[in-house]
């Protein structure tokens, strides 16, 4: 017991609550003080932490090392890029734990409490990730985030320009992404795409009509296969309202 004491009174003269001590995991973490032995030393440090400067914290784990530090709590723009951070940590690690089994047989055991951490840090990732890709907020929130009102105007602009109303829909959609990745299927875009394409399905243009007509013109009067004969018959009525057009 004294040896305790003796160690949580070392940790805690490390922890100089003051702001000089604020700093910097390499995964973006901001952490008061050092690091600590274990969860109960770094509950404590956090609890002076709030009482002695008024900050937010809470104790948090490095992945790089597994010690514990006082993590203070920021705003939300830094809890992404915190969040960013810690996973490309995991990333790191797990790539370097799959090389590390790679080497190893198939008959080879792992002790049981590796493969239990390893199935409960799937599972956490999973449920994180299924939460992000499937939660309707969070779909609306990227949304605003990667495309702005003028983006989006520009893909309506250029689903009235003539070079892709008249039937270019694969280039309308590159031409849109290029103005920003993904923008194609922005909701709003999205369906303005899809309208566009379904008013053309069901019409045909002036300029298609008339190059029809300039097709077709030498066939009048003339016989056809039947195999173009049922061709020509299933595109006018597919094109039903115009077909008294030509």
């Amino acid at each position: 017991m004294a040896r305790y004491r003796q160690t949580f009174t070392e940790a805690m003269q490390q922890v100089a609550l003051t702001e000089k001590e604020v700093s910097k995991l390499k995964n973006g973490v901001k952490v008061l003080g050092n690091a600590l032995p274990n969860r109960a030393m770094a509950q404590k440090a956090c609890d002076k932490a709030t009482r002695e400067m008024g900050k937010e914290c809470d104790v948090y784990q490095s992945p790089f090392n597994n010690r514990f530090y006082v993590r203070l709590k920021e705003s939300a723009d830094h809890e992404i890029s915190m969040a960013r951070g810690e996973l490309e940590a995991i990333s790191d690690k797990a790539l370097k734990l799959s090389s590390i089994l790679q080497g190893k047989t198939d008959d080879a055991q792992l002790e049981a409490w590796v493969q239990s951490k390893i199935t409960k840090a799937k599972d956490y990732i999973n449920s994180v990730s299924d939460y992000m890709e499937y939660n309707p907020d969070n779909a609306n929130e990227e949304v605003i985030l990667e495309f702005t009102d003028a983006q989006i105007k520009q893909a309506y602009g250029i689903l009235n320009d003539p070079r892709y109303k008249q039937g270019n829909y694969s280039g309308a959609v590159k031409v849109i992404d290029k103005i920003a990745p993904g923008l194609s299927k922005q909701p709003d875009v999205a369906n303005a795409l899809k309208r566009a394409n379904e008013e053309l399905e069901e019409s045909f243009s002036d300029a298609q009509i008339k190059q029809l007509q300039k097709e077709y013109e030498p066939l009048r009067g003339k016989k056809i296969s039947i195999d173009n004969a049922n061709k020509l018959g299933a595109m006018f009525t597919k094109f039903d309202s115009n077909k008294n057009a030509l």
